[in-house]
């Protein structure tokens, strides 16, 4: 899949509207506190949307945790491109509303639904369900620390990036597993 762009009236502290090149490898780099977490947050909420479950968000749930800080509209749109065919996938968090067109401007919400008002658009363009890779990261953070694991996710990173194109939705991070797991059989142990 392909982000070619991201727009939104209100979430969290972001606002705008944002352009990627879909031949190119966008990378955001800035200060802390600009809005990199928060664009990443919105292109997810945008393809999984935003739980709002007390029992399991005791705190904040999701849906309150981007709410805009200035009270604006709380919106996120994104156009996307996956296996030839472009998709515009617009979320409107303060109506509760989805709406999914095709490249030629169709409405095509209703093949994403999924039961009576989810829209796993993230989980049919990509067939990845927004809960794995979610905790894989929770689950790899801390080991981030050291400079050999950092060194080897950014390996697989670039590894991942390398077979995107050629290889259907889900297998990069396939591949980046196996690899990941040889490596750590091969390894001596210290």
């Amino acid at each position: 899949m392909k982000l070619l762009r991201l727009g939104t009236s209100g979430f969290g502290g972001l606002r705008g509207y944002f352009r990627f090149d879909p031949n190119r490898l966008t990378v955001v780099v800035d200060d802390n506190e600009r809005g990199k977490s928060t664009m990443l947050a919105a292109v997810a909420a945008a393809l999984y949307g935003l739980g709002d479950d007390r029992r399991s968000h005791r705190l904040m749930t999701p849906l309150e945790r981007w709410r805009p800080w200035d009270g604006s509209s709380y919106d996120v749109e994104i156009e996307v491109e996956c296996e030839g065919a472009r998709y515009t996938i617009s979320r409107d968090f303060d109506r509760c509303t989805v709406g999914i067109r095709d490249g030629a401007g169709h409405d095509v919400a209703a093949e994403f639904r999924d039961g009576k008002e989810e829209y796993p658009v993230g989980q049919k363009l990509l067939g990845l369900d927004a809960a794995p890779p979610a905790a894989f990261l929770a689950l790899l953070a801390p080991r981030l620390r050291a400079r050999e694991p950092l060194a080897i996710a950014l390996a697989a990173a670039v590894v991942a990036i390398a077979v995107l194109p050629f290889v259907p939705a889900g297998v990069p991070l396939l591949i980046v597993a196996l690899l990941v797991a040889l490596f750590g059989w091969l390894r001596k142990p210290d």
